[in-house]
């Protein structure tokens, strides 16, 4: 396996202040190659204090003056990284700097075969905690010059070759894109945002539209396909918003909302399609999605 170790500091708490990179190479479980650059932050020489005096013990001023900008580094951690995989201890810190660098510079394609975390592998093995607390649990000794990109890089490998001795790694090999966590629940919900039509053509509205229990209150509801028993546990979650329950239901009646379940029978299901091609506003909610809903309010 062709695996890649790499770690970025920054300059001060903006995403995109990385102001070097180390990485290292390795095929088949032996070191062969590294990298190491400073590059000139995007958000300029912007100092924070309590962040960076370790960085600038080593990185002068005019050193980060003079180095190249994150697009011009980037080609050329893409030209080293290649078809390799990509590893880091905490996917939300360097990973996370990638996204927004490749993002701040509409860049794309600095790995395509997937990404290893070591910190999630360690948990496995009941081994938790950052870069040094894990480096010190694998070998019993401190990791020296931490916050130094490339050491850190080496040390990340170390750790791996170690945890891949104790479990199998491929395991833990994320092929899917990495997102920081907003990122992920937007898109998420944004997917989820959504009507659904069964295939006989009955409207169906996702939960996640629905922000409130109070969407409830005052309403008319039926219920159907369901055993009575999980026809009372509804009901107790809704009399208290002052929901009313109706028995039956036709076209002609007057009803906001039909929750369904998978005994829905033929005839209730095409009435409720019926009202819903004639433009009435009714809305088919899931009976699961429903409770799982009001418990979680």
């Amino acid at each position: 396996m062709e695996f890649v170790t790499i770690d970025f500091e920054k300059l001060n708490n903006e995403q995109t202040s990385v102001c070097e990179v180390g990485m290292v190479k390795y095929i088949d479980q032996k070191e062969v190659d590294t990298f190491y650059t400073t590059i000139y932050p995007s958000t300029g020489i912007r100092v924070q204090k309590g962040f960076c005096e370790g960085i600038l013990k080593r990185i002068t001023f005019e050193k980060l003056e003079n180095s190249p900008k994150f697009p011009k580094v980037y080609e050329e951690m893409k030209d080293f990284i290649g078809d390799a995989i990509i590893v880091c201890h905490s996917k939300g810190a360097d990973l996370n700097y990638i996204y927004n660098c490749e993002k701040e510079f509409g860049l794309t394609g600095l790995y395509h075969n997937g990404y290893i975390d070591t910190e999630e592998v360690g948990k496995s093995i009941k081994k938790v905690g950052s870069l040094p607390d894990l480096y010190k649990a694998l070998f019993h000794k401190q990791l020296e010059e931490h916050h130094e990109a490339l050491h850190d890089a080496l040390a990340c490998g170390k750790i791996l070759l170690s945890l891949s001795s104790q479990c199998d790694i491929k395991k833990y090999i994320h092929k899917e894109e990495y997102l920081p966590y907003d990122v992920r629940k937007a898109k998420e919900l944004k997917g989820r945002m959504t009507n659904t039509v069964s295939s006989d053509g009955l409207l169906i509205t996702d939960i996640h539209n629905i922000t409130s229990k109070e969407f409830f209150a005052s309403k008319r509801y039926a219920r159907s396909g369901m055993s009575e028993e999980e026809k009372d546990e509804l009901d107790k979650k809704l009399t208290p918003l002052n929901a009313q329950m109706l028995k039956s239901f036709s076209r002609n009646t007057k009803l906001d909302i039909l929750i369904i379940a998978d005994k829905l029978g033929p005839s209730k299901k095409e009435t409720a399609i019926k009202m819903q091609k004639e433009g009435k506003s009714l809305t088919v909610l899931l009976f699961d999605e429903v409770m799982k809903f009001l418990q979680d309010q």
